[in-house]
């Protein structure tokens, strides 16, 4: 994957929170199944699509938030600016995404520039739920 580092600005999103099974312990299909049921559940309750997901790691648990960019909700996550690496991804299932995302994971590690700068990642969301680009933040070395 090519490594393309935007730099972004701080956002807040709010939405519905679920915890993910341990993705150490777990297949990545059940993970990449548990985020789309996270979304569908979202578009039944809320009535409308997420635009965004955070997937993201807290004192050793999993979390995938969905929801809107702005404030004032139940759950919320801010996503501080800086420099992130950015992939874009085309019409590809969610196991296929996921995959996408763990190799782009990849591509940051095995960077001689950058590192890895947080314990998330944000995904924006098309209409229909499929994951069309990813965030990682990164640190440069």
């Amino acid at each position: 994957m090519e490594l393309k580092i935007v730099t972004k600005t701080g956002l807040t999103v709010t939405g519905k929170e679920s915890t993910l099974s341990d993705p150490v312990a777990n297949d990545l299909a059940v993970i990449s199944a548990e985020k789309q049921q996270i979304i569908d559940n979202y578009r039944d309750e809320i009535k409308e699509a997420p635009e965004l997901a955070i997937n993201y790691n807290d004192a050793g648990s999993s979390y995938y938030l969905v929801g809107k960019e702005g404030g004032g909700g139940k759950h919320t996550f801010d996503v501080v600016g800086g420099e992130f690496a950015e992939f874009k991804l085309g019409e590809i299932s969610r196991e296929q995404a996921d995959q996408e995302i763990s190799l782009g994971y990849a591509t940051v590690g095995t960077s001689s520039h950058y590192a890895i700068g947080g314990n998330f990642s944000v995904e924006r969301l098309a209409a229909d739920g499929k994951v069309v680009a990813v965030w990682i933040p990164v640190d440069k070395k």
